[in-house]
């Protein structure tokens, strides 16, 4: 499993490495082309979206990935993808006249100001070309097919950067003219996406109301567990919107985006990991591996986080502008709570077992805390108190996961070298910020590239290093 892990995040990183320098140049055309409030605004439509996206088709698609693999009849999983998007096509049209005939309400609930709904009618195109698109690509994943992913991906993050510097940077910059830029890209990789489900012959255009039963009797518990997740990644901006301001909510945006540079991280080896694991679980020597794999995606992510926290104020300095400057300070706490989010690929034994009701109960109950959290400490130490709030509730959630997940399916973690690697990694971050210049120096950013080095080793040699000398010992050997 090692190997496949490897080799299809290889394929995959292509595709996300594409979308992180796509997502480095954009960047500062957005921050010098709109205003912190004006990206704020732009910032909870996009929430919106994926709130939209996580509940309207009832995470069918999760399902779908679920029961595929059990299927050796071709025509029976092209019967499972078929029915699955229909359900999501009439889903979205149910959406998207609830939206219409809403505009006003939700632009009042989402952006308090009912003068801007006009934006909120965009969500209707974006949510039928997003939901469209990721459906697509995800299906691309569960029939183990990375580089048809890969592809995708990478042409639409190629047609998002060349629409948005087109329209922003010749035309009068404004949110529409963004929205629009992401519209146009989604249209055109969608359309080439069907054709390549087509190629593939992935779907037979059918529908089978007993294949949706069963898919909705395993993805209905996710719905709530998702919106729940939904709500402890996105309630901190949410309710500094209420809180605070809309400007508070672009800064604080601007620091997510920065630490959702991990998530593309993140992101390859999820899309690797979740297929591989529903394969090989009922192998005898699967725990096993999956914990080789656990620290594998440890090492990956601390080094990660490691790396941008450290090199967060060069990043500012030469990107991203002087507005936005005090999102700085909340970069590595915002990392870390997205790092705890992704652990939960690596708890898998609920979804295994088909137990996701708990898996629900779990996220709602975070959701629960994230909310409490949230009020107290935005009140009182403002964004810190958001950043701080999202971290601790991201931490508990995936030792509950873990827990629980445990106790059906046991994957052997080894505990003490990852706890090791995330209290060195946390304490060097913390001293560098306590001792840092406040202005750029270019002996200090020397000095943070050799402690960047050096502690990736520190936290390598633990976690990695017998399991990489066995595979390249293997590999010789052929």
């Amino acid at each position: 499993m090692i190997k496949d892990f490897l080799k299809h995040s290889a394929i995959y990183g292509i595709g996300k490495f594409i979308t992180m320098v796509i997502g480095f140049v954009t960047l500062p055309i957005i921050t010098t082309s709109l205003s912190p409030a004006e990206y704020g605004t732009f910032d909870l439509l996009s929430l919106c979206l994926i709130l939209l996206n996580l509940s309207i088709a009832m995470e069918v698609s999760q399902a779908v990935a679920r029961f595929i693999n059990e299927q050796t009849d071709k025509k029976d999983k092209q019967s499972y993808v078929s029915t699955a998007y229909f359900f999501s096509f009439v889903m979205y049209c149910i959406a998207g006249l609830i939206i219409y005939s809403m505009q006003s309400h939700i632009s009042q609930w989402i952006l308090n100001d009912v003068t801007q709904s006009h934006l909120v009618l965009y969500l209707i195109p974006w949510l039928f070309l997003h939901g469209s698109f990721t459906f697509i690509t995800n299906q691309f994943r569960w029939e183990n097919k990375p580089r048809e992913q890969t592809f995708l991906i990478a042409l639409n993050g190629v047609l998002t950067l060349g629409f948005m510097s087109y329209f922003l940077m010749i035309i009068s910059p404004s949110i529409e003219i963004l929205i629009v830029s992401y519209l146009l890209a989604l249209s055109i990789s969608t359309a080439i996406g069907f054709i390549l489900v087509k190629q593939h012959t992935i779907m037979a255009f059918t529908f089978s109301p007993q294949k949706l039963k069963v898919m909705l009797l395993f993805s209905l518990p996710l719905v709530p567990s998702s919106l729940a997740v939904f709500g402890q990644s996105y309630t901190d901006r949410l309710m500094i919107a209420q809180i605070i301001d809309l400007e508070n909510v672009g800064i604080y945006g601007i620091a997510f985006k920065i630490a959702s540079l991990l998530s593309v991280i993140t992101g390859i080896l999820q899309l690797s990991a979740v297929p591989l694991i529903y394969k090989h679980h009922k192998e005898a020597d699967a725990q096993r591996n999956f914990g080789k794999a656990t620290n594998l995606y440890i090492f990956i992510i601390l080094s990660t986080i490691l790396g941008i926290s450290l090199f967060t104020p060069e990043l500012f300095h030469f990107f991203i502008g002087k507005s936005f400057e005090g999102a700085i300070i909340f970069v590595p706490l915002l990392l870390t709570a997205i790092a705890f989010q992704s652990l939960s690929v690596f708890t898998p034994g609920l979804s295994i077992v088909k137990k996701t009701h708990y898996i629900a109960a779990i996220n709602i109950v975070g959701l629960g805390i994230n909310i409490i959290l949230n009020y107290i400490m935005i009140d009182h130490y403002g964004l810190m108190g958001a950043a701080l709030a999202t971290t601790i509730t991201s931490a508990l959630i995936c030792v509950a996961n873990t827990i629980v997940s445990q106790r059906h399916y046991t994957i052997n973690y080894d505990y003490l070298k990852i706890l090791f690697a995330m209290i060195v990694t946390g304490l060097v971050i913390s001293i560098t910020y306590l001792t840092s210049p406040t202005s750029i120096n270019i002996n200090f950013f020397i000095t943070k590239v050799l402690i960047t080095i050096t502690i990736i080793g520190v936290i390598g040699y633990p976690l990695i290093y017998r399991d990489i000398s066995v595979l390249i010992k293997d590999h010789h050997r052929k």
